[in-house]
């Protein structure tokens, strides 16, 4: 629900060419709130998968290609965000918007996306190869 209110409330912020309070509150309330999810996910180990067959590692290894993928997207959106609208908020300055800045971050968010997907990719493999 806090993501939707963001996202709106950056929607009418950018066309009216100003920034509120509650955006930078969300993002680090949404922020925070990730963190403590991973976090806890790897505690319980609930992000470490078990495969039997090379049809279920197959699965699993398309829904990790799925995952990295959505992951680079928001990351390289909430970097846009932060660093186009929150930052310059924050420092007194007007809001910028710049092809430029939104092509950097959506090639760093391709980036982590690979970068995950190659690093869960190997843990998988690893379990996989443990149990066959």
């Amino acid at each position: 629900m806090s993501m939707l209110l963001m996202v709106i409330s950056l929607i009418i912020d950018t066309y009216k060419k100003e920034m509120s309070l509650i955006k930078p509150i969300l993002v680090f309330l949404n922020i925070g709130y990730s963190a403590y999810i991973a976090f806890r996910l790897n505690k319980k180990q609930l992000d470490i998968s078990n495969c039997a067959t090379s049809e279920e590692y197959n699965i699993k290894k398309a829904k990790l290609r799925r995952s990295s993928i959505i992951v680079g997207i928001q990351w390289g959106f909430w970097m846009i965000v932060l660093m186009e609208y929150i930052l310059p908020f924050i420092r007194g300055e007007g809001l910028s918007f710049s092809w430029f800045n939104m092509i950097i971050w959506f090639i760093g968010g391709l980036l982590l996306s690979v970068c995950i997907y190659y690093v869960s990719m190997s843990k998988l493999k690893k379990r996989y190869d443990e149990i066959n």
